[in-house]
Protein backbone atom coordinates (compact mmCIF):
# COMPACT_ATOMS: atom_id res chain seq x y z
CA UNK A 1 0.00 0.00 0.00
CA UNK A 2 2.77 2.43 0.85
CA UNK A 3 4.37 2.07 -2.57
CA UNK A 4 1.05 2.47 -4.37
CA UNK A 5 0.17 5.47 -2.19
CA UNK A 6 3.29 7.09 -3.67
CA UNK A 7 2.44 6.10 -7.28
CA UNK A 8 5.09 3.37 -7.45
CA UNK A 9 4.17 0.30 -9.53
CA UNK A 10 4.78 -3.07 -7.88
CA UNK A 11 6.51 -6.26 -8.89
CA UNK A 12 4.84 -8.78 -6.59
CA UNK A 13 6.43 -12.04 -5.50
CA UNK A 14 3.74 -13.38 -3.15
CA UNK A 15 4.92 -15.84 -0.53
CA UNK A 16 1.77 -16.82 1.28
CA UNK A 17 -1.28 -15.80 3.25
CA UNK A 18 -3.19 -12.97 1.56
CA UNK A 19 -0.23 -11.84 -0.55
CA UNK A 20 -1.43 -13.73 -3.62
CA UNK A 21 -4.86 -12.10 -3.46
CA UNK A 22 -3.30 -8.65 -3.05
CA UNK A 23 -0.92 -9.31 -5.94
CA UNK A 24 -3.83 -10.41 -8.13
CA UNK A 25 -5.58 -7.12 -7.42
CA UNK A 26 -2.49 -5.05 -8.15
CA UNK A 27 -2.02 -6.85 -11.47
CA UNK A 28 -5.73 -6.58 -12.35
CA UNK A 29 -5.53 -2.83 -11.73
CA UNK A 30 -2.56 -2.61 -14.09
CA UNK A 31 -0.35 -1.21 -11.33
CA UNK A 32 2.08 -4.11 -11.30
CA UNK A 33 2.99 -7.64 -12.24
CA UNK A 34 3.26 -10.97 -10.46
CA UNK A 35 6.17 -13.40 -10.53
CA UNK A 36 6.66 -16.57 -8.54
CA UNK A 37 8.41 -16.11 -5.21
CA UNK A 38 11.25 -18.34 -6.40
CA UNK A 39 11.81 -16.43 -9.64
CA UNK A 40 15.32 -16.21 -11.00
CA UNK A 41 17.07 -12.83 -10.56
CA UNK A 42 17.31 -12.55 -14.35
CA UNK A 43 13.52 -12.90 -14.64
CA UNK A 44 13.02 -10.30 -11.92
CA UNK A 45 15.37 -7.87 -13.66
CA UNK A 46 13.60 -8.43 -16.98
CA UNK A 47 10.20 -7.79 -15.39
CA UNK A 48 11.38 -4.58 -13.71
CA UNK A 49 12.95 -3.38 -16.96
CA UNK A 50 9.74 -4.10 -18.87
CA UNK A 51 7.65 -2.28 -16.27
CA UNK A 52 9.89 0.78 -16.37
CA UNK A 53 9.65 0.84 -20.18
CA UNK A 54 5.85 0.63 -20.18
CA UNK A 55 4.22 3.89 -19.01
CA UNK A 56 0.89 2.12 -18.44
CA UNK A 57 2.18 0.76 -15.12
CA UNK A 58 3.02 4.26 -13.92
CA UNK A 59 -0.34 5.64 -15.03
CA UNK A 60 -2.18 2.86 -13.20
CA UNK A 61 -0.07 3.37 -10.08
CA UNK A 62 -0.95 7.09 -10.13
CA UNK A 63 -4.65 6.18 -10.36
CA UNK A 64 -4.24 3.83 -7.40
CA UNK A 65 -2.50 6.59 -5.40
CA UNK A 66 -5.44 8.90 -6.09
CA UNK A 67 -7.89 6.25 -4.89
CA UNK A 68 -5.83 5.60 -1.77
CA UNK A 69 -5.62 9.33 -1.00
CA UNK A 70 -9.38 9.61 -1.40
CA UNK A 71 -10.03 6.85 1.15
CA UNK A 72 -7.15 7.62 3.52
CA UNK A 73 -8.28 7.62 7.10
CA UNK A 74 -11.70 6.08 6.42
CA UNK A 75 -10.98 2.98 8.52
CA UNK A 76 -9.60 5.08 11.37
CA UNK A 77 -12.65 7.35 11.37
CA UNK A 78 -14.99 4.34 11.39
CA UNK A 79 -13.10 2.78 14.30
CA UNK A 80 -13.10 6.05 16.24
CA UNK A 81 -16.86 6.32 15.76
CA UNK A 82 -17.25 3.06 17.65
CA UNK A 83 -15.40 4.35 20.71
CA UNK A 84 -17.46 5.57 23.67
Amino acid sequence: MAALAHSVPLLCLPQGREQGLNADRVEAAGAGRILAADSDPTDIAAAVTAMIADPAYQRSAVQMAQRIAHTEGVAARLAEALLP
